[in-house]
């Protein structure tokens, strides 16, 4: 775990500070990046609270710490493990937007290895071929199945593989996989390296828009602390609104601040933005579809309703 802990002192008269203090967890990925620029432009200041940012290599012992109250805000997913939580009754609730895949927006996208790109042209000659995604539970695999299906194949027609996103370059240098579902800027990297080509323009043509991520409160920070739950939310909706009209250098910037990166991506080498909604409203029923998937894989054993996944009505008062 690392952590930052951001102070406001010169956007309030003397002697006055932020009222609230709101421990927000975060992930090493650009669809935070909403996140960096609302405090880099001083926003969640504006708004009366104080944000203390506390990062996570991964997402299981973020959730934890969401669950325990020892986050008020962090990151939730259409996986099976964030339904599994919430259906034993955790309290925690999805409450805004954090990033999808959607025309223009492959944040998500296909590689394929570079000395197979004359073979491997279309989604369907991925037939046979193997293929690399993060684990067997990741939104990758939703993302995979759906694209197979749309064009005649099933998960039974490829072999899957499982490694990390950053594992990318190197599975396809090792030639251990022909084809890789892989995050922005890990899948910009790995072509940089000369290791892959994009497949089917699904950097900027993904089939269909696919929820990714979403902003989840706890329990404790929803009952106890609404009005600063509501502020925190407006600041967001500055952040994403900045997110959507800054140029990409300043992107890059609020990103490189707080997320360490081994290498950085070519002069004129941009990364596939996630798309984030300007009203920070996620795709609901992309969220349902993922969910009804993991329960027909067996990774969910009971499915939780629409009303104890969401909680609407932070966003609904900011806007």
């Amino acid at each position: 775990v690392f952590a930052a802990t951001i102070e406001a002192t010169d956007v309030y008269p003397p002697g006055k500070k932020p009222q609230d203090t709101v421990r927000v967890g975060y992930l090493p990925l650009v669809s935070f990046a909403p996140l960096f620029i609302a405090v880099e432009h001083k926003y969640f200041e504006k708004y009366g609270v104080n944000v203390e940012l506390i990062g996570f290599t991964n997402a299981p012992p973020l959730l934890t710490a969401l669950v325990s109250g020892d986050l008020d805000v962090g990151s939730g997913g259409a996986i099976a493990g964030f339904f599994n939580v919430i259906a034993k009754g955790s309290g925690i609730k999805t409450v805004a937007d954090r990033g999808s895949v959607a025309e223009g927006y492959g944040y998500n996208h296909f590689l394929v290895r570079k000395d197979l790109a004359d073979k491997i042209r279309t989604y369907r000659d991925l037939r046979g071929k193997v293929i690399l995604i993060p684990s067997p539970v990741s939104p990758s695999r939703y993302q995979l199945w759906r694209t197979l299906k749309a064009v005649g194949l099933d998960e039974k027609d490829v072999e899957l593989r499982y490694a990390p996103f950053d594992a990318v370059p190197a599975s396809f240098k090792a030639k251990q996989v022909d084809a890789a579902v892989a995050v922005s800027p890990h899948a910009e990297l790995t072509v940089a390296e000369g290791l892959a080509e994009v497949l089917e323009h699904s950097n900027v043509r993904p089939l269909f828009r696919q929820q990714l991520a979403t902003y989840v409160y706890s329990e404790k920070f929803m009952r106890d602390s609404p009005d600063a739950a509501t502020r925190f939310m407006a600041a967001m909706l500055e952040g994403v609104r900045a997110y959507n009209r800054l140029p990409e250098d300043e992107v890059s910037h609020a990103i490189s601040r707080y997320i360490p990166m081994k290498s950085s991506l070519p002069s004129g080498v941009k990364f596939a933005r996630p798309y984030l909604a300007p009203d920070m409203m996620p795709n609901v029923n992309s969220i349902l579809d993922q969910q009804a998937y993991w329960t027909r894989l067996g990774f969910v054993k009971k499915e939780v309703s629409p009303q104890e996944l969401f909680d609407f009505s932070f966003l609904r008062r900011a806007q």
